[in-house]
């Protein structure tokens, strides 16, 4: 899977990404608002296997660039029974940060989740207190749907409220077409 923006590239794993992989899970400015632990060398190397396995897994390179800045997963809703929806995570090592990189990335993921996964919803779970990555959801049309308190104990032993957001696939086509009249 290979997708192009205007700066950015979206692509598949590659075994060559487990360095990536173990500084993108190693590093505290993503581990802050993340409910994982650190990743080893090994564990991490798996993970990038199994992203090959799948087309769910999008890591973004800016154009020109070897190795990738952030990664996009859209994985089974575990939120929602029964209904075609997706879970979208996403990470940015932080000298990307700030710059929209984000936000043109998975404006392309979301396009793709709709339109080649066939999902009907997607929902994103933020903490409250990762301010840039709400703006992102809220930005590209999700709804907040609610927020389960004192909900994560995340790296470090901060304990976050978890907010979930969601896109419904007649949602995001209705956007298009306001933008496209």
């Amino acid at each position: 899977m290979y997708l192009e923006t205007q700066r950015l590239i979206l692509r598949g794993a590659a075994l060559a990404d487990a360095d990536f992989y173990f500084r993108l899970w190693n590093d505290p400015f993503v581990l802050k608002y993340n409910g994982v632990a650190p990743l080893n060398r090994e564990r991490s190397l798996l993970r990038v296997k199994q992203d090959m396995e799948s087309d769910k897994a999008l890591y973004i390179l800016c154009k020109g660039e070897n190795t990738p800045m952030g990664l996009i997963c859209l994985d089974e809703d575990d939120l929602r029974y029964g209904v075609n929806s997706l879970s979208l995570s996403y990470e940015l090592l932080e000298p990307f940060a700030n710059h929209g990189y984000m936000t043109e990335a998975l404006r392309t993921a979301v396009q793709y989740a709709f339109s080649t996964l066939h999902a009907d919803i997607l929902t994103a779970r933020v903490f409250s207190e990762n301010h840039a990555s709400r703006r992102v959801l809220e930005k590209l049309g999700f709804t907040h749907e609610g927020t389960l308190r004192r909900a994560i104990r995340a790296h470090g032993g901060v304990v976050y409220d978890d907010m979930l957001f969601s896109l419904f696939k007649e949602e995001y086509t209705g956007m298009l077409q306001e933008v496209n009249t």
